[in-house]
């Protein structure tokens, strides 16, 4: 063999060895082909396994000195080769197609992973938008416009608008305007009002109440068209806003070009769920600021209120409410600090106390409302007369207190008290109503009369009721020696209340004529107080004081009673009936149990109505008219008569005299006195008697005491009347003489 044949062999082995190897190798990865190769894969590893005997072959032929053709062999080889190259380029071609795929798969995947992750970070980066335009809109809550102009900011930055709009509805509920506009051409629609159902898109999402996301404006017909095409814009979203259940707006939000998407429509959705939060949240802060600003001017107004009230309560509370005079305790205060200012300065306090003589019958007459604005000149005249510095109190009712200061003597005294008489003296005309007011002073001085005001107010009034002893409209400075008028007082009540009990009490009876017969018509009965072993006690002593005690009213019953027996007593004995007058305070008769008082001493005593007189003065009957005028009503049903006393010492009203059923007027005593010397007490007499004539009433003259009375009466038409030309009150014995005598003369 040559060196070129053995050279052949051993390339040829190696070249075996190698195709063996490879079949090996092929065998063994076979498993991790793709399915679709694996065929062709065996292919090749037969074509390889041909390619190894086919090199053994051509050894062998090489070895035996060539058996077979070398053609032959050659030729088989090369045809294998072919096989081969052929199986390797088709799997080849194979393979690069499915890697091709595969790569195109893979760029597809990695496109849309790239669209994900950018819609992702988009998706990111508009939610930290949305929570900062969330922020953004919750610190501009306090203002309403500041608000709108804030989520409109927001929705342009959030969707990356061109145009963003924020329509409100109105309250007419059938329009909405474009409270709030920011970007491309927004001045040709902000501030704009349209009816909702040619809003648009904007009206579309008023009565739809969703989000719409339009790629593409152009041809749908719920778009205005001619606005968009001037607002310049061609893609379009918009979602609601909601209060409640209810649209009450929208956010719009409009580009030139580039479309919108689900992602911006997502996120507008959100802001919207947001923004409706915020503007509900809002529409509540402003109501609740509403309402606090409501409530608290409401307080403020009531705190003003109060303070008025309570300046006004404390006002009240030192003033009198008629006079706006300081009142009792303002009195007592201002009286205390100008006695302490005495003490550290030496002078002298003088306490004045004023009560009006005889008012009570300007209140009865005239009415009370009359009275209170006679009231209110007295506080005015007063004022007028004193130093700013003094002080002038109502302490109720017609009393007055005067606190003077700084004195050095009583002669400064003097002269403010005959200056308050002088200014009080003046009429006061009210209504047509002229009346003449006098009033009595009583003063005291500090520290001379009392160091403390109870002293000094006690001793004050105790000289007022001596002003007033001292015949009125005067004054009188307080001495010691008056509180033993006082102390007597006193001990008149306590001796009144024991005569009561132990019957030291008795009536006289007055006769009463007819003047022109001298026929002897009826008795007074007048109470008197007769102590045992004593003087009798004047009635002027003790009836003001059974008045003032409430003791009249006892007193009075005992006094009806006993004159009702005696009436009857005498006509028992046979004497001729006359009719029995008695007086009625005006305590007994304001009784609610006055009529049913009367009634059972009729009854008990027995005598017939027609017989008993009663008597009120004119100043009681006009205390509470529509009052009196029912209870005389009541007694003229039962027959009693009834009769004014005292009458033209009051204020009596003609329109209330003539309403009064009464069958008798009175003449007081006052008027009778100087009938025949005073032009004014005849003239009023003579006006009684006609005003009685003229009326179909009885005229009494009391106090007849002379003839020329008595023949001035009777030209006047007076018929009766009574006095001590006729006769006096008499006791019981005395009296029945008077009776005889009628009796006798037949």
């Amino acid at each position: 063999m040559s060196v070129s044949t053995l050279l052949s062999v051993t390339q040829i082995l190696a070249g075996a060895a190698i195709m063996l190897y490879s079949i090996v190798r092929s065998l063994g990865i076979r498993s991790a082909v793709p399915g679709t190769l694996r065929g062709k894969w065996l292919t090749i590893i037969l074509l390889m396994v041909f390619f190894f005997f086919g090199y053994l072959l051509f050894v062998g032929n090489l070895v035996t000195g060539g058996l077979l053709p070398l053609e032959l062999v050659t030729g088989t080889i090369f045809m294998g080769g072919a096989f081969f190259v052929y199986g390797v380029i088709h799997i080849s071609d194979i393979s690069i197609h499915e890697i091709r795929k595969k790569s195109t798969a893979l760029e597809v995947e990695i496109a849309e992973r790239n669209v994900r992750d950018e819609q992702r970070l988009r998706h990111q980066a508009g939610l930290e938008q949305l929570d900062r335009c969330t922020r953004r809109l919750i610190a501009a809550a306090a203002d309403s416009p500041t608000f709108l102009e804030t989520l409109c900011s927001g929705l342009r930055e959030l969707v990356d608008a061109d145009l963003a709009l924020v329509p409100i509805g109105d309250h007419d509920g059938e329009t909405f305007t474009y409270q709030a506009a920011l970007g491309l051409h927004a001045e040709k629609v902000r501030r704009q009002s349209i009816p909702i159902h040619e809003g648009g898109l904007c009206g579309w999402v008023f009565q739809n109440g969703e989000t719409l996301c339009l790629p593409d404006l152009q041809g749908d017909c719920r778009v205005k068209q001619e606005l968009a095409q001037e607002l310049g814009v061609t893609t379009g979203l918009i979602a609601p806003l909601f209060q409640g259940d209810q649209v009450i707006g929208g956010l719009s939000a409009f580009r030139r070009q580039r479309p919108f998407d689900a992602t911006d429509a997502e996120l507008l959705t959100l802001f919207s769920q947001r923004a409706s939060i915020a503007y509900g949240n809002m529409k509540l802060l402003e109501s609740l600021e509403q309402r606090v600003a409501e409530r608290t001017a409401e307080l403020e107004e009531k705190n003003l209120q109060l303070q008025r009230n309570q300046s006004r309560l404390d006002h009240l509370a030192h003033h009198d409410p008629l006079t706006d005079l300081p009142n009792r305790l303002l009195c007592q205060d201002r009286l205390e600090h100008a006695m302490a200012k005495a003490r550290r300065s030496g002078h002298s306090v003088a306490l004045l106390f004023l009560d009006l003589d005889r008012f009570k019958k300007i209140n009865d007459s005239l009415g009370h409302a009359i009275g209170d604005r006679v009231l209110c000149e007295v506080a005015r005249r007063l004022r007028g007369s004193l130093r700013e510095s003094d002080t002038v109190a109502r302490m109720g009712g017609d009393e007055f207190v005067i606190v003077l200061e700084m004195l050095r003597d009583g002669q400064d005294v003097s002269g403010i008290a005959r200056k308050i008489l002088d200014q009080l003296a003046a009429p006061v005309v009210i209504e047509n109503h002229e009346m003449y007011l006098t009033t009595s002073i009583g003063i005291s001085l500090h520290p001379e009369d009392g160091a403390t005001i109870d002293d000094l107010m006690k001793a004050a009034d105790v000289a007022m009721y001596r002003a007033k002893d001292a015949g009125r409209n005067t004054f009188q400075f307080y001495r010691p020696e008056m509180n033993a008028r006082t102390h007597e007082l006193l001990l008149l009540e306590g001796r009144l209340r024991r005569a009561i009990d132990e019957g030291h009490l008795v009536l006289h009876y007055q006769p009463q004529f007819d003047l022109g017969s001298r026929r002897l018509v009826g008795f007074e009965a007048l109470l008197r107080w007769q102590p045992p072993g004593e003087p009798m006690i004047s009635p002027a002593d003790f009836i003001p004081l059974a008045e003032d005690s409430g003791l009249i009213v006892p007193i009075g019953e005992w006094v009806l009673r006993t004159a009702c027996a005696q009436n009857l007593a005498w006509q028992r004995q046979g004497f001729s009936p006359v009719r029995m007058a008695v007086n009625i305070s005006p305590r007994q008769f304001r009784q609610s149990s006055f009529i049913e008082t009367v009634d059972q001493v009729l009854r008990q005593s027995g005598l017939d109505s027609g017989w008993l007189e009663l008597e009120i003065t004119e100043s009681c009957a006009m205390e509470n008219v529509e009052a009196t005028i029912e209870s005389l009503a009541h007694l003229k049903k039962r027959g009693i008569h009834l009769a004014i006393d005292d009458f033209g010492t009051g204020f009596s009203s003609l329109n209330y005299l003539k309403r009064f059923p009464i069958s008798k007027l009175k003449i007081d005593r006052s008027f009778v006195r100087d009938i025949n010397h005073d032009p004014n007490d005849a003239a009023i007499a003579a006006s009684v008697i006609a005003l009685g004539r003229s009326m179909n009433l009885e005229v009494v003259a009391e106090g007849v005491e002379t003839e020329d009375q008595v023949a001035f009466l009777c030209s006047e038409g007076c018929r009766l009347g009574q006095g001590f030309l006729m006769g006096r009150p008499l006791p019981v014995d005395q009296a029945e003489k008077y009776l005889q005598a009628a009796s006798s003369a037949g």
